[in-house]
C-alpha cells in the first residue's frame, strides 16, 4: 500500500494535503525561487513525492501528530530544520524547541516515542539527502552557506521570542539580534570560564596538603534517582532511610544530561552533587567545542549571594556579565549582558545554581528561590540545574522544577573511587590497590558502612587508611583523623622553627577563622590572604608577652603561608582568595569553635536549639554536641534533659527540634531514666503532631542503649487506637520490617504491640496486613474472608503504597530458594497468606482482577525466567502461592511503569500448570491467561507491547476513517499563507 492509500485509509487525506502543500510551496520557493517555472514544477513533484515518503515513513500521518505538527510548521521550525540538514548546522536546538512544544500541546506532558522532533529530523535528513531533490549542491549555488547559517539563527531569535512569549515569565520581549561573531565571542568566554572552573577539582592529599587534579582523572559515577516533584523531594527527604522507600531506577551522568531542562539536585554532604554538576557543565562545554549549540556556566550561589548582600540591585544576567567581562577587556558590561541576555532567550545556556543549601540564612535562602524561579521563568529556553543538600530543602523548596537525587556509591564506584585515590593521591601501583581493594572495603564496611557510600568521607577514609592503617568509625573522627594529618605536617614544619605556634593553637585558629566565615554571610564563605593574615594576628597577639606586634605578625605569616601553601583544609579558589576546601571542614571547625566557646552544656544546647526550628546549621549542631558529650554520661544526661523539656514544648516550629533530638540518640548516651525520658517526649510530640520520622528515626537506631529506646517508643506506637492514625504510620512501622526477630526489639513488639493490633483487625484488612508483615499470626479466617483487600493502599494519607510487587517477588525468591518445602503460618506468615488468598481467589466465579494503581506501587525491578525442571520442582502446597505471586507481579508490570523493562515468564508456569493434576485454581488460573489478549508479546519489555499496542489502534483506524475539518484553523492554530 502507497503512503497516499494509507493516508487515504486513515483518513487523514485533508491533514497530509494541507501540511505537505504548505510545507512544499514554503520549501519551494526559498530552496527553488531562482530556477525556471519547468524545473520548480518538476522539483516540487518530486519534493511532494520524497515528503511524502519521508512523513510515512516516519509515522506522522496521524492526528495525534497534527495538532503539534500545525504549530511546528507556524513557527518556521521545519523549515529551520530542513536548514540544519542541508546546511548541516547543528539541529538541536530546534529539536528542543520542539519537544517542548510537543510537551505543552500533548495534554498530559508527555514526549512520544520517538519523539516527534526526532521524526521531523528524520523527514529534514532525507530530504536533504535526496538525490532527486539535490538541495545541498544547490543551495551552494544559489546563497552563501554563511547567509543561510544567520537566516537560521534569526529564525531562532523569532521563533524564542514567540514561544517564550507564552511562558509564565516573558522575559525575553524585546529580544535584540546579535551578530555571529559577538555570539561566538561571548559563548568561548562562558565556555572558557566554565573549563576553568571546572576541569580540575581540589582533592586532599595523603600528607595535609592539597592537591589540584583533572576532574576526569577522579570522577566516580555515581547513580542518579530521579525523585519528580518538590513534594516528592521532601517527601524523599523525610522517606529515604525508610525499608520501603520506593526507589526508582538510577540513572548516570550521561543520561541525566539529556533529561534536564529545570532540575534539582539533592544529596547529603560531600555525596557529589557539586562534583556531579561540574562534570555535567564540563561535557557539556566539550560538547560546544565540537559544534554544539549549548553553553555552560557555573554559578556558585554562596558566592552570588556575597555580592548581592552589599548590593540588592545585582541580578543573575549582571553578576555572569560581571564574571564574563574580566577575560573580554574593552567590551561594555552592556553588551555583554545584552549578548547573555540573548543567549539566554534563545536557548543557548545551560546554567547550574549550585549549593542553595550554602546560602545559610534563611530569609535569604527564600528570597534566592524567588530569584532563580523567576529567573528560569524568563528564559524558558534555557536548561536549568540548581543543586542543594537533602537536609534543610523542605524549608525553602523549588516548585516547578524537575527533582533528582544522588544515590551513594554502588560496590564498583568505591572500587573505581580506591583505584583513584591510590594512584593520584596516594601514588601506589594498580597492581597494589586490585589486591588490596578486598580487605580493605571489608574492613570498611565492618566499621563505618554508613560513612563509604560517600565520595568525600570515602576518599578521606582511604587516605587515612594508607598512613595509619586505620578506619574511623563515624564523622567524627573521621575529621579529627584529617585534622591530625595536617598537624602532623605543621609539627614538622615546627622542627626547623620552633618559633612558629604549637598545634593546638593551629587548631584554636582554624576554629576561629571558621566562626568568622561560617557566622558572616556576607563574605560568601571566604576570605582573602590579608583577611587572613589579620585575624591570625589578632588571635596571636595575646600569646605573647615581649615583642607582640612582631611575633604576632610572624607567626601570622608563617601559619597562613602554610595553611594557604596546598595544606588540605584551605585552598585558593581565585588569586588572593581562600575557602575552606570542603564545606564539611568549615563545618566540623565551626563546631569545635560553638563547643570550646559554651563550657556549659546547657548554653551550648541553647544555642543550637534555635537554628535546628528552620532546618538550619544540622550538621554543625550535631557535631557540636557530639564533642561535648563523647564520653561524658554527664553531660549527655544534662543534654538529654534540656532536648526533653524542649520537645514537649508545643508550638510552631517543633518539627526541627524533634528531628534533631531524634537524630541525637546515635551519640546521646545519658543515664537509663533520662534516654527514657527523651525517647517518650519525642514519640508523644512526634505522634501528636502526625510527625513521623523521628519515631522511625529510633526505631532504626543503631545506639548501644538500644532497648532503653526502644521500650517507650514501641509502648507509645501501641498505644494508638484510631485506624486512620495507624494507617498513617505505615512507614513508622516499616521501620520495623526485617528486624523483627532481632532480641533487642522482638519481646517490645510481642508484649505490647501485637497484642494492640490483634484487638483491632477485625475493622480493617490494613491491620491483618500489618501483623503479617511485622511476621506475626494474625487471625487467619479474617485473612482469608479479607482476600485482596489486603494489598489495598491507605488513599487517605501519606502512606498509599500498594505492597503487592515486593510481596509477590519474596515469595518467588522463598518458592524458588526452598522449591520443596511445605511453610506453615509459624515458618513464613507471608507464605501462608499467600496459599489462603489465592484458595479464595480459586474458588471465585469468573476472572480475578488483579489490577493495581501505578501511584501506589512501590518499584520492583526484577525478570524471571523459568525453566521446566525448577517448575517441576514445585511441590503443590507451594505452587498455588507461587503461581498467584506471578500473576500478581505480571499486572504490576503490566500497568505501572513505561519504562519497566522487567518480565515474567507465564508460558512455562502455564506448561506445569498443565501438568498438575492437584492444582487447586487452574480454571481461574486458565480463564485469567485467556483474558490477556496476546500472552507472548504481553511477557515482553513494555515499550514492545506499547508498540504492537499501536500498530493495533492503527490497523483499526484504518476501518474508521476520521473526519477532518477542512476550514483552516484546525486544532486553533492558523496555517499560514
Amino acid at each position: 500500500m502507497t503512503i497516499s492509500a494509507i493516508a487515504s485509509a486513515a483518513g487523514l487525506d485533508a491533514i497530509t494535503k494541507k501540511i505537505s502543500n504548505y510545507i512544499v510551496s514554503r520549501l519551494s520557493r526559498r530552496y527553488l525561487i531562482r530556477r525556471s517555472a519547468e524545473f520548480r514544477i518538476s522539483t516540487e513533484s518530486s519534493l511532494q513525492s520524497d515528503l511524502m515518503q519521508a512523513f510515512g515513513s516516519a509515522g506522522l500521518l496521524n492526528e495525534t501528530t497534527y495538532r503539534v505538527l500545525s504549530t511546528v510548521s507556524s513557527s518556521r521550525l521545519l523549515d529551520h530544520l530542513l536548514d540544519a540538514a542541508v546546511t548541516k548546522i547543528d539541529p538541536k536546538f530546534a529539536r528542543r524547541l520542539i519537544d517542548r512544544l510537543e510537551m505543552e500541546l500533548s495534554g498530559d506532558g508527555a514526549i512520544s516515542n520517538p519523539s516527534l522532533s526526532e521524526r521531523l529530523w528524520s523527514v529534514s535528513s532525507s530530504l536533504a539527502d535526496s538525490e532527486s531533490l539535490n538541495l545541498r549542491p544547490r543551495l551552494r549555488s544559489i546563497e552563501q552557506s554563511s547567509r543561510t547559517e544567520e537566516r537560521v539563527r534569526r529564525t531562532e531569535v523569532s521563533i524564542a521570542q514567540s514561544l517564550s512569549d507564552k511562558g509564565q515569565g516573558g522575559g525575553t520581549q524585546h529580544l535584540p539580534f546579535i551578530e555571529a561573531d559577538d555570539q561566538r565571542l561571548i559563548a568561548e568566554s562562558l565556555v572558557n570560564e566554565t573549563e576553568n572552573f571546572c576541569s580540575q577539582i581540589d582533592v586532599h592529599g595523603a600528607s595535609g596538603e592539597v592537591l589540584r587534579v583533572d576532574l576526569d582523572e577522579m570522577f566516580v559515577s555515581t547513580p542518579v534517582e530521579h525523585l519528580g516533584t518538590y513534594q516528592d523531594a521532601v517527601r524523599y527527604g523525610s522517606q529515604r532511610h525508610y525499608h520501603f522507600y520506593p526507589l526508582r531506577p538510577a540513572t548516570q551522568w550521561h543520561i541525566l544530561l539529556e533529561q534536564i531542562e529545570r532540575s534539582v539536585i539533592l544529596g547529603d554532604p560531600g555525596g557529589g552533587k557539586s562534583t556531579l554538576s561540574k562534570k555535567l557543565c564540563l561535557e557539556v562545554a566539550r560538547a560546544f567545542r565540537g559544534g554544539d549549540a549549548q553553553i555552560p556556566f557555573f554559578l556558585q550561589l554562596r558566592s552570588y549571594v556575597a555580592v548581592w548582600d552589599q548590593d540588592k540591585a545585582v541580578t543573575f544576567l549582571g553578576y555572569i556579565a560581571e564574571q564574563v567581562s574580566q577575560s573580554t577587556p574593552g567590551i561594555p558590561i552592556e553588551r555583554i549582558s545584552a549578548i547573555v541576555h540573548y543567549l539566554l532567550g534563545t536557548g543557548r545556556l545551560f546554567l547550574v545554581f549550585d549549593g542553595l543549601d550554602e546560602v545559610l540564612s534563611l530569609g535569604n535562602r527564600e528570597d534566592i528561590v524567588k530569584k532563580v524561579r523567576n529567573f528560569c521563568d524568563r528564559y524558558p529556553l534555557s536548561r536549568f540545574l540548581l543543586t542543594s543538600r537533602i537536609v534543610g530543602y523542605e524549608t525553602t523548596p523549588v516548585r516547578n522544577f524537575d527533582h533528582h537525587v544522588v544515590r551513594g556509591l554502588t560496590h564498583e564506584g568505591m572500587e573505581q573511587l580506591f583505584h583513584n585515590v591510590n594512584k593520584h593521591i596516594v601514588s601506589k601501583g594498580q597492581a597494589n590497590t586490585l589486591t588490596q581493594f578486598p580487605a580493605f572495603i571489608q574492613d570498611a564496611r565492618n566499621k563505618a558502612l554508613e560513612l563509604i557510600p560517600n565520595p568525600l568521607l570515602l576518599t578521606l577514609i582511604i587516605i587515612i587508611h594508607s598512613k595509619k592503617r586505620e578506619i574511623p568509625d563515624n564523622r567524627f573522627d573521621l575529621y579529627s583523623s584529617c585534622a591530625d594529618l595536617l598537624f602532623d605536617r605543621w609539627d614538622s614544619f615546627r622542627n626547623i622553627n620552633p618559633t612558629l605556634p604549637e598545634r593546638y593553637r593551629l587548631y584554636d585558629l582554624l576554629m576561629h577563622l571558621a566562626s568568622v566565615i561560617f557566622e558572616d554571610e556576607t563574605l560568601g564563605g571566604r576570605l582573602s590572604k590579608g583577611a587572613l593574615e589579620a585575624e591570625a594576628k589578632r588571635f596571636f597577639r595575646n600569646d605573647y608577652v615581649d615583642n607582640k606586634e612582631g611575633r604576632a605578625s610572624e607567626a601570622a605569616s608563617k601559619l597562613v603561608e602554610h595553611l594557604t601553601g596546598r595544606a588540605w583544609i584551605l585552598h585558593e579558589v581565585g588569586e588572593g582568595i581562600f575557602e575552606f576546601t570542603h564545606r564539611t571542614f568549615l563545618e566540623f571547625f565551626y563546631a569545635r569553635w560553638l563547643e570550646a566557646k559554651y563550657e556549659k552544656t546547657e548554653e551550648l544546647v541553647r544555642h543550637i536549639l534555635p537554628h535546628t526550628e528552620g532546618g538550619q546549621r544540622i550538621l554543625s549542631s550535631h557535631l557540636a554536641l557530639q564533642a561535648r558529650v563523647r564520653n561524658k554520661r554527664n553531660a549527655a544526661t544534662t543534654a538529654g534533659q534540656l532536648l526533653a523539656s524542649e520537645v514537649e514544648k508545643n508550638g510552631r516550629g517543633r518539627h526541627g527540634v524533634i528531628s534533631f533530638a531524634a537524630a541525637s540518640l546515635e551519640y546521646l548516651l545519658p543515664e537509663a531514666a533520662t534516654l527514657t525520658k527523651l525517647s517518650k517526649a519525642i514519640s508523644e510530640e512526634a505522634l501528636e503532631s502526625a510527625i513521623y520520622e523521628p519515631l522511625a528515626s529510633l526505631l532504626r537506631t543503631k545506639s548501644p542503649l538500644r532497648p532503653v529506646i526502644l521500650a517507650p517508643t514501641i509502648q507509645k506506637l501501641s498505644a494508638v487506637s484510631r485506624l486512620e492514625n495507624i494507617r498513617a504510620m505505615q512507614k513508622v512501622y516499616e521501620s520495623l520490617y526485617g528486624h523483627t526477630n532481632d532480641p533487642d526489639i522482638s519481646s517490645f513488639i510481642d508484649e505490647y504491640l501485637i497484642p494492640s493490633l490483634r484487638s483491632k483487625q477485625g475493622s480493617s484488612p490494613y491491620i491483618v496486613k500489618l501483623i503479617v508483615d511485622l511476621d506475626r499470626e494474625p487471625d487467619w479466617n479474617l485473612a482469608q474472608k479479607f482476600g485482596l483487600r489486603l494489598w489495598r493502599p491507605n488513599r487517605r494519607g501519606d502512606s498509599d503504597f500498594d505492597m503487592r510487587a515486593t510481596d509477590s517477588g519474596k515469595i518467588i525468591d522463598l518458592v524458588l530458594g526452598q522449591p520443596a518445602a511445605a511453610f506453615s503460618a509459624k515458618q513464613n506468615p507471608l507464605m501462608y497468606l499467600f496459599q489462603l488468598v489465592w484458595e479464595r481467589c480459586s474458588t471465585q466465579a469468573g476472572t480475578v482482577n488483579l489490577e493495581i494503581s501505578g501511584r501506589s506501587a512501590i518499584y520492583f525491578h526484577k525478570s524471571y525466567q523459568y525453566d521446566d525442571s525448577s517448575m517441576d520442582a514445585i511441590s503443590e502446597d507451594n505452587f498455588g502461592a507461587f503461581v498467584f505471586a506471578n500473576m500478581m507481579l505480571y499486572e504490576y508490570y503490566e500497568r505501572v511503569d513505561d519504562d519497566l523493562t522487567a518480565a515474567i515468564d507465564l508460558q512455562t508456569i502455564q506448561r506445569s500448570a498443565l501438568n498438575r493434576t492437584r492444582f487447586l485454581g487452574m480454571t481461574v488460573f486458565k480463564e485469567w491467561i485467556e483474558g490477556n489478549v496476546n500472552l507472548s508479546s504481553r511477557v515482553a519489555p513494555r515499550r514492545n507491547r506499547i508498540e504492537q499496542q499501536v500498530e493495533i489502534r492503527k490497523f483499526a483506524e484504518a476501518n474508521a476513517p476520521m473526519e477532518v475539518d477542512d476550514d483552516d484553523d484546525l486544532f486553533g492554530y492558523e496555517m499560514p499563507s
